[in-house]
């Protein structure tokens, strides 16, 4: 989710030279989701990242043999324990959103 950790990043360094405590507030949220998201992905390796990235995304598709599918069961068990993943997306796609629109681009 790169525009997330970008912001995340930016966030960070801008903290180095201030102090400001809403500043401070608001990438330690951040930086929270962003762990969230993070352990969820290792908990589900290779095979969960991809099915997710297909899921929200468009791509991904399924692991190379030997590596095998997201289980079946596992799909709907990771959506429900894992709203840090989601809630850093939706992050991500508003960042992303505000980056093509500041761009000029349309998306398409």
């Amino acid at each position: 989710m790169p525009y997330g950790l970008a912001k995340l990043f930016k966030s960070s360094s801008e903290l180095i030279a201030s102090s400001d405590a809403e500043r401070l507030k608001a990438a330690l949220e951040l930086q929270g989701l962003a762990s969230e998201s993070d352990w969820a992905f290792c908990q589900v390796g290779i095979p969960g990242t991809k099915w997710f990235l297909e899921k929200t995304r468009g791509y991904g598709g399924v692991p190379r043999l030997p590596i095998l599918p997201f289980d079946e069961k596992a799909k709907g068990e990771w959506l429900v324990n894992h709203e840090g993943a989601k809630a850093f997306l939706e992050v991500e796609k508003k960042l992303e959103a505000q980056a093509l629109k500041a761009n000029g681009a349309n998306g398409h």
